[in-house]
């Protein structure tokens, strides 16, 4: 064995000593797409019911995070792997994907690495473990020290494969069909899928088409858009997230007809389903819900002795005790208070096209999740309990109703289903 390899071997073990634990606990909560199927299979093991509430033995820290470093040393360009400890700190302490890491994180420690050679580095920059993955974007994307390095040759790029799906006087979409393509028209962005090491676009392309808006008037230097309707994901050419409302039906016109035929999963989220999808959808939720709530009433009704009272007194009973119910008011007609209530959860469950589309941009902001139509009950629920909607007393009041739904109904294959 080489020197230099087994002083890898030694700082790997090392690193597992330092980081294992967090490594663990940061794939637990990693949201991104795993890179390989080892990690899929590892996390969905970890994230199992059995596992729910046990503390994992050191052996398992061991293994697992062993794991997640043989793909952070993919990252990591130089030939002794000098890097990877920093990577492991950054995935375990600065909440970046590992799909992010890999990919964008490879390309930037491969520029660094240029840079660092060529002298280019402030004394602070030159020095990995005083950079955050942040920084390490902002050194790597610097134009000055850019404009210093090599550049490389565009025109011997290959473009790849790719499709022009709609060409307006505001913009241009792209369907790329290969990783050339991505990384062509994603040149000068930071998309894990436009990567030059670890690229995830066959990832992502397995799942369903990705889509490149090039605008005609950007409203900067390198506007760019990528949109995976699949993972509901919308990113501009920094890769954060922006607003789809305003991307696909506001900025540059209504893309969402044109889109649909070239992608189905965009029919298939809430914000851009069919409208006669989703009434039918919300009638039936609240066909069921509403059982529910007639339940809720009947009780309150049942058990509130001052409403038979008042009928007595309104000379709505007769000698026999009878109530003369064909012409005596309702309960809703006596207590304003049941009433208000009632029409509060009626309201709630039945909200309507416009305001469920308006809840899922909520739910999404919140949950970072783009909903589809199967999270209809839970986009709804997720309404009866924000403050976008509804005053504190009335989340209050709606809190069995939203339970009810919660545990009760679900959406499959575009149905209702009552459990």
């Amino acid at each position: 064995m080489r020197a230099n390899e087994f002083l890898v071997e030694y700082k790997q073990e090392k690193t597992v000593e330092v980081f294992g634990r967090k490594l663990v606990n940061a794939l637990l909560n990693d949201k991104g797409n795993m890179p390989a199927p080892a990690l899929d299979r590892q996390i969905s093991l970890l994230r199992s019911p059995d596992m729910k509430g046990i503390e994992l033995d050191q052996q398992t820290i061991s293994h697992v995070s062993n794991l997640i470093l043989e793909f952070l040393k993919s990252a990591d360009p130089t030939p002794h792997k000098q890097y990877t400890t920093w990577l492991a700190k950054v995935y375990s302490n600065q909440g970046i994907k590992l799909e992010d890491i890999i990919s964008k994180g490879a390309d930037w420690l491969a520029t660094y690495q240029r840079m660092k050679n060529k002298k280019l580095l402030s004394p602070f920059d030159n020095d990995i473990n005083r950079l955050t993955f942040g920084r390490l974007h902002n050194v790597v994307t610097d134009k000055m020290l850019l404009a210093k390095l090599d550049a490389v040759d565009q025109a011997s790029m290959s473009k790849g494969n790719s499709e022009v799906i709609l060409n307006t006087s505001a913009v241009r979409i792209i369907h790329p069909l290969d990783v050339a393509a991505n990384k062509y028209y994603g040149q000068g962005t930071t998309w894990c899928t436009a990567a030059t090491n670890n690229n995830m676009f066959d990832r992502y392309n397995s799942e369903g088409p990705m889509f490149i808006l090039l605008p005609k008037q950007p409203k900067y230097d390198g506007e760019k858009y990528q949109i995976h309707a699949a993972s509901g994901q919308f990113m501009n050419e920094e890769d954060e997230p922006v607003d789809p409302i305003d991307i696909l039906t506001k900025r540059f016109g209504n893309l969402i007809t044109n889109l649909r035929q070239f992608d189905p999963n965009f029919s298939k989220m809430i914000i851009f389903a069919y409208d006669n999808v989703l009434n039918r959808i919300i009638d039936e939720i609240s066909e069921y819900a509403s059982e529910s709530a007639d339940d809720r009433l009947t009780d309150w009704e049942v058990n509130d002795e001052y409403y038979y009272t008042w009928l007595q007194e309104e000379g709505f009973v007769d000698e026999n005790g009878d109530v003369d119910y064909e012409n005596a008011p309702g309960y809703l007609d006596y207590n304003d208070d049941a009433k208000r209530e009632y029409e509060l959860i009626l309201d709630a469950i039945n909200p309507g096209v416009d305001k469920l589309k308006e809840a899922a941009i909520i739910y999404m902001n919140d949950e970072e999740d783009v909903p589809m139509i199967k999270d209809t009950d839970d986009v709804i629920v997720h309404m009866m309990s924000s403050s976008h909607f509804y005053t504190r007393d009335e989340r209050e009041i709606l809190e069995s109703t939203a339970e009810w739904i919660r545990r009760f109904l679900y959406v499959q294959d575009g149905k209702v289903i009552k459990k």
